[in-house]
């Protein structure tokens, strides 16, 4: 509370410079919101890979989002190692990889954390089994890797959710 009122009241300040005084600290507040999601639209942010996926996400998510992406799962996209799922229960038109994720430190049996990503190339859909873009709508690095092997240039718009794009007031 002191951060958000400082500068507008202090403790000799009346009940009725109070009220004055929160209104405007409220309006000051609401417009510099305004103005950063203004400026998170117009300004693009440098592409950290030379994918174009990543040219791509960088044009559609906000700046905020993009930056967040940037920092969580781009990062953890060079601690991942991947190889061609070996599966003996096989179904047709998908292929399965193993995604080996060493940026995560082992769990409490010494292992390291794998990820299964099915791919299925008739309709491009990615999924992975930790299920992450499902609870927080973007992206792993898990699917990210399996993006190269499969020949995968830009992403499809299921991937890319309403409300993390720019283009959305």
């Amino acid at each position: 509370m002191h951060a958000f009122f400082d500068g507008y009241i202090s403790g000799r300040s009346s009940l009725k410079q109070f009220v004055k005084q929160y209104e405007l600290a409220l309006r000051f507040k609401y417009e510099k919101e305004l103005q950063a999601e203004a400026d998170s639209r117009k300004k693009h942010a440098a592409p950290c890979s030379g994918f174009d996926w990543d040219l791509q996400l960088q044009t559609h998510y906000t700046r905020p989002i993009y930056d967040a992406f940037a920092a969580e799962h781009l990062k953890r996209l060079y601690h991942c190692e991947i190889e061609r799922h070996h599966d003996f229960n096989v179904v047709e038109g998908v292929e399965k990889y193993s995604v080996t994720n060493y940026s995560i430190a082992n769990d409490f049996h010494g292992n390291r954390f794998v990820y299964i990503v099915e791919y299925r190339p008739r309709n491009q859909y990615l999924d992975c089994n930790c299920k992450n873009f499902q609870s927080e709508g973007v992206v792993y690095c898990h699917i990210l890797k399996t993006m190269s092997p499969c020949r995968i240039k830009m992403f499809h718009d299921r991937y890319i959710l309403r409300r993390w794009r720019r283009d959305v007031i």
